[in-house]
């Protein structure tokens, strides 16, 4: 690529402005930035991870704790789960 070898001498022109210990500090800054930041992140994305994970359980105990017939198979309905004075007799209409 033509433009690449431009860019590139442009690149060295800048670069050769930057003293020698300007750029040693740089790189110490963005090495010591690099070991920093790195860990703590993924430390904090398993903390979190862990965290979603709990409350999924827990979640799902207090369910089963407070609602334990979810467990059990279900159970024959009766047909009929109307209480008896307001059942109609079979074969007529109300009106």
């Amino acid at each position: 690529m033509p433009y690449g070898d431009d860019l590139d001498a442009r690149f060295h022109e800048l670069v050769a402005q930057i003293s020698e210990d300007e750029r040693r500090s740089m790189r110490a800054a963005a090495g010591k930035a690099a070991r920093s930041s790195g860990s703590g992140r993924r430390i904090s994305r398993a903390w979190f991870a862990a965290a979603a994970v709990l409350a999924v359980i827990t979640a799902a105990g207090l369910v089963l704790v407070f609602r334990p017939e979810l467990l059990t198979p279900d159970q024959a309905t009766p047909q009929d789960s109307a209480p008896p004075a307001f059942r109609v007799p079979a074969g007529t209409q109300p009106t």
